[in-house]
């Protein structure tokens, strides 16, 4: 009797196995390639419907968002900090700083406290150091601040270690700095004084 061999051998069936394989990874591959070039076209046609959107609704709440965020790292820009019309603290430090990491929690308390009432930001002077290229940082952490108007605060008494920076041509006081950790109670009285409502 003739023995006939199975199609069914291990050898075919690894075979069978492997293309089988093959055929679902390019399946696979076309199928995520086609879904993501169509996303694409979404995120772009979404990011139009954004752009569209806040150029519509100046003070939305995602603007606000962005303007009251704590971190101002990524975003730093003093000029337009200054035209939103109420008092801000800037504190400049390092995420690698121990007095800086020591006020991180009360500057997080404010900045949602106040959020709206006053501007509280944190600018991370070692992942951007040209934030404070034209500023008087001497140690970290450095708060500045400003009034409602965007004038440097001027302190009522001094006995709060602030330093005042005047330009050396004009005079004209440029800002005020405190050098070295604030509590909360401190930056509070500071902002209260330059008209925090």
């Amino acid at each position: 009797m003739n023995k006939k061999e199975s199609y069914f051998t291990k050898k075919n069936i690894i075979k069978g196995v492997i293309v089988f394989g093959i055929v679902v990874v390019i399946a696979g591959i076309a199928y995520l390639k086609n879904n993501n070039s169509n996303n694409e076209g979404n995120d772009s046609n979404l990011e139009n419907v954004v752009e569209s959107k806040s150029e519509d609704l100046k003070d939305s709440s995602l603007e606000d968002t962005i303007k009251f965020e704590l971190d101002a790292t990524t975003n730093f820009n003093l000029d337009e900090l200054k035209s939103y019309g109420i008092p801000m603290v800037i504190d400049f430090g390092s995420d690698s700083c121990v007095p800086c990491k020591e006020m991180e929690p009360t500057l997080k308390a404010l900045n949602v406290e106040l959020k709206g009432k006053a501007i509280v930001k944190f600018v991370d002077v070692w992942k951007t150091p040209d934030a404070a290229n034209d500023l008087p940082i001497k140690v970290i952490p450095t708060q500045f601040f400003f009034d409602k108007d965007g004038k440097p605060y001027v302190p009522k008494d001094n006995a709060a270690g602030f330093t005042m920076y005047n330009d050396k041509t004009t005079g004209e006081h440029l800002f005020t700095t405190h050098e070295g950790g604030m509590d909360k109670e401190s930056i509070l009285k500071v902002l209260k004084e330059m008209g925090l409502e």
